[in-house]
């Protein structure tokens, strides 16, 4: 398998009392390459203006949502099918390694516990690299997606829509209310449904409302995504 390699480190550039070992930082150090071949990323939020490719380093730095990526598509590893980037967390970033097109996940509020990572590294590290060849030490990418249902279910569901719409659009009430935040435009209504008195949060109540069911997703985790350069 190919694998990344980083630029020979240039002696005047050369630091060390930060980690206490030989290092060279690279843009506003959040890219930190050791002499003994590691490599990390020291960020986790990459505002808009520092979200690039970086072509010395074979790597660039993404959210799943940048118009950048409007012709990229990804593919989980494990089934081989194609994931929708409406799927992976919005807030996250991806790190693509260029050389093997993969992308590995970088954690936006906390760094990650991996025993790959040396102890003094732990707390810098939200993606690691031990060296030339080897795998990056990274937190696994969330998927976050519908169930899959079968026909019976989906069945079910199209004629509890349409209860759901005709109840809606009457006007009918069953002892609830509906309240919705100030910014929508939108009656105050309640629909019979079963499980109507269940305690859920606003949005859910107003799928709910609007569709007569709801659907819960399916949350799994991959240690990459592979990337799909369509040129």
């Amino acid at each position: 398998m190919k694998s990344l390699e980083f630029p020979a480190i240039t002696n005047p550039r050369v630091e060390w009392n930060e980690y206490r070992r030989f290092f060279v930082p690279h843009f506003k150090r959040r890219f930190i390459q050791f002499d003994t071949g590691e490599f990390i990323i020291t960020a986790g939020y990459w505002p808009a203006r520092d979200r690039m490719e970086f072509r010395n380093l074979g790597l660039s730095l993404v959210y799943p949502r940048d118009p950048e990526l409007k012709g990229v598509t990804f593919t989980d590893p494990v089934t081989d099918r194609l994931v929708s980037k409406a799927h992976l967390a919005p807030s996250d970033a991806l790190m693509i390694d260029h050389t093997t097109d993969r992308a590995y996940h970088v954690p936006h509020r906390s760094r990650f516990s991996d025993p790959r990572v040396p102890p003094l590294l732990r707390t810098r590290a939200y993606v690691y690299f031990s060296g030339p060849g080897e795998e990056p030490a990274a937190a696994p990418v969330p998927i976050n997606s519908p169930m899959k249902l079968d026909l019976d279910t989906q069945r079910e569901l199209r004629q509890r829509r349409q209860v759901a719409k005709a109840a809606h659009a009457l006007g009918a009430y069953d002892g609830a209310s509906l309240y919705y935040p100030p910014t929508r435009r939108v009656d105050h209504t309640a629909v019979l449904i079963d499980d109507w008195q269940e305690v859920m949060a606003v949005r859910d109540k107003h799928a709910l409302a609007v569709n007569g069911f709801e659907i819960k997703n399916e949350f799994r985790e991959v240690p990459y995504l592979k990337v799909n350069f369509n040129h």
